[in-house]
């Protein structure tokens, strides 16, 4: 059907819609119509057909499958397998006979969530779809979360005849009402589009950068706040929201930090673990910029404010000579860094 002006594939937590009439739209990319359209006729009788596009397709089903429950090439063998022409009822049928062939994994169930942790301005909400495939008998089976396409997971799902979870959350805030005509056979679903009020909101303030952040910043960043700095710094991919910790994306972040607050950091971490061996040692591998914005706090705190003003043009200078200041000092060719004597003539033209 249609919801909004794309070609959705909708579920229903009953045999139509759930008790106030609402159906959940996953978005179906055209290239994916016709195989899930002839797939939901339910095809009796084996056809000629191949999975080529699926394996063929990145990031997606074929690429995240478990393919090391198998030493040696399985991979390949089920690429050849899949994308050779043979009979079976749909290209997701083929699929999955080719997976279980190669490394005798079988599709169990599915799960459509929350991709990203950060919700645009617009509201609008980012899918992600999760097939668990297991191995083995059903006591004891081996099992492996694999991600997916959302078009995918609807098309193993039903070559599978396996339960699609929506999560409850997700469900509750885009579910929508349907109406239904028939198309000849066919019954055919159009989706309400309801408009969204977006009176009062204010667009959030654009997140700061990795390496504009103090170490008191990242201490107290939440789970939110600090997958908001991640993207707005260039990480392009994130945890989906269910595997995501602070602990996680905190160290996808230390490597962007300016290495003063990176040390920061990991002083503290290491003495709240009460490892001061840890402790002493990244106190002594201190940079120059560092012990320079150290005494330059020490001094703003004793009120010597001529000496904070000399100490401040001394930072902005071994800062600004820095090639990376989220690199460690001395971890790259230090020729790569201006001189000093340089920045200083340049400050003082």
């Amino acid at each position: 059907g249609s919801y909004d002006g794309l070609t959705c594939a909708f579920l229903s937590q009953g045999p139509l819609m759930d008790a106030e009439g609402r159906v959940f739209p996953v978005p179906i990319p055209e290239t994916a119509v016709d195989g899930l359209r002839t797939l939901m006729d339910r095809p009796e009788e084996p056809r000629l057909c191949s999975a080529r596009n699926i394996v063929n397709r990145d990031g997606g089903v074929y690429d995240n499958m478990p393919w090391d429950w198998k030493p040696g090439s399985t991979k390949r063998a089920a690429f050849d397998a899949a994308s050779k022409p043979a009979r079976a009822l749909s290209p997701y049928h083929s699929f999955l006979d080719a997976v279980e062939g190669a490394v005798g994994a079988r599709l169990q169930s599915a799960l459509i969530e929350p991709a990203s942790l950060v919700e645009d301005d617009s509201g609008s909400v980012l899918l992600g779809a999760t097939v668990v495939v297991a191995q083995g008998e059903e006591e004891g089976a081996r099992t492996k979360a694999v991600d997916v396409w959302c078009d995918e997971l609807i098309g193993l799902c039903l070559a599978a005849r396996a339960p699609i979870v929506v999560e409850e959350g997700l469900w509750r805030s885009c579910a929508v009402r349907a109406s239904f005509t028939m198309d000849g056979s066919r019954m055919r679903l159009r989706a309400v589009s309801y408009p969204t009020v977006q009176e009062g909101r204010k667009p959030r303030p654009p997140a700061p950068k990795a390496w504009e952040l103090t170490a008191a910043d990242v201490q107290s960043m939440g789970l939110v706040s600090m997958a908001r700095t991640l993207l707005a710094s260039g990480v392009e991919s994130l945890p989906r929201p269910r595997e995501a910790s602070v602990e996680g994306l905190r160290e996808l972040l230390m490597p962007l930090l300016d290495e003063t607050v990176r040390r920061r950091v990991r002083i503290s971490e290491a003495v709240e673990q009460e490892d001061y061996d840890e402790a002493r040692r990244l106190t002594g591998g201190k940079s120059s910029r560092q012990v320079v914005e150290e005494e330059l706090e020490a001094a703003v705190e004793a009120e010597d404010f001529a000496r904070a003003a000399e100490l401040r043009d001394r930072l902005e200078v071994l800062t600004e000579r820095r090639m990376d200041t989220t690199q460690d000092e001395g971890s790259y060719d230090p020729y790569l860094d201006a001189d000093e004597w340089y920045i200083q003539m340049q400050r003082r033209q």
